[in-house]
């Protein structure tokens, strides 16, 4: 029983280090319509992006550059533009091949700080606007015996109605932020309380079923305990 009960609470406990824990950093590409890369999505895509990771540092550095490619009528590739200095599992780029939305990386430590980067936005190469998680958190995240924090709740991407200008995401504070990518100002800002009473009811259910699974242990060794001691041995 003891020996179950370790195998759970490592199982648990290395998906949770999963969820808190970046991957090694690795080149990719995005398309235009966010989809993974095969050849048929990029004949089919206006425009895509290539990011590459420092090969000088180790596979968690922060340093990294990235092209935007369009292609023509003809399938011929062109470089638009390139950006430096910088590495991000998450970047968006928009049909145009003129914008790019970069989401910050798992940031260090136990809140939000200033210099931590939540999101950024530019404009062929040039930064427009960037927000740190400080500006972008109303509350800290909880607290994690990790030395990392999320502050990504989810990633809407740019949003195809009514424009195809604006890009959404949802904070861990269950807070919508919707960005003109054009611009990079915020437009829109809202509690999403549909998602943050269904977290809690989930976490109330879970708690529920703990607690029940271990009432259920605590009767089955009280029984067990009377049926010793009024076991009568020869």
């Amino acid at each position: 029983m003891f020996k179950h009960i370790i195998i759970i609470l490592l199982h648990v406990i290395s998906s949770m280090a999963a969820a808190y824990m970046e991957p090694p950093r690795y080149s990719y590409i995005i398309t235009s319509n966010a989809s993974s890369l095969d050849t048929v999505t990029i004949k089919t895509s206006k425009s895509y992006f290539k990011m590459f990771y420092d090969t000088t540092e180790s596979w968690f550095g922060e340093n990294g550059h990235g092209y935007a490619y369009r292609i023509d009528n003809t399938g011929k590739e062109n470089v638009l533009w390139r950006v430096n200095g910088w590495y991000s599992f998450n970047t968006y780029i928009s049909d145009d091949g003129e914008h790019l939305i970069r989401l910050g990386n798992l940031p260090s430590g136990k809140e939000p700080k200033l210099e931590d980067l939540g999101i950024a936005f530019y404009k062929k190469g040039v930064l427009l606007k960037r927000y740190s998680t400080k500006d972008l958190l109303s509350a800290t995240p909880a607290k994690s015996f990790f030395p990392h924090y999320r502050f990504l709740y989810s990633i809407n991407g740019i949003l195809l109605w009514p424009k195809d200008n604006l890009f959404s995401i949802i904070t861990t504070d269950y807070h919508e932020h919707v960005f003109d990518i054009r611009t990079g100002n915020k437009i829109a800002y809202s509690f999403k309380r549909n998602l943050y009473i269904r977290d809690k009811i989930r976490q109330a259910r879970e708690n529920f079923l703990f607690d029940l699974r271990s009432m259920n242990n605590d009767i089955k060794q009280t029984l067990r305990f009377f049926k010793e001691l009024f076991t009568i041995r020869p």
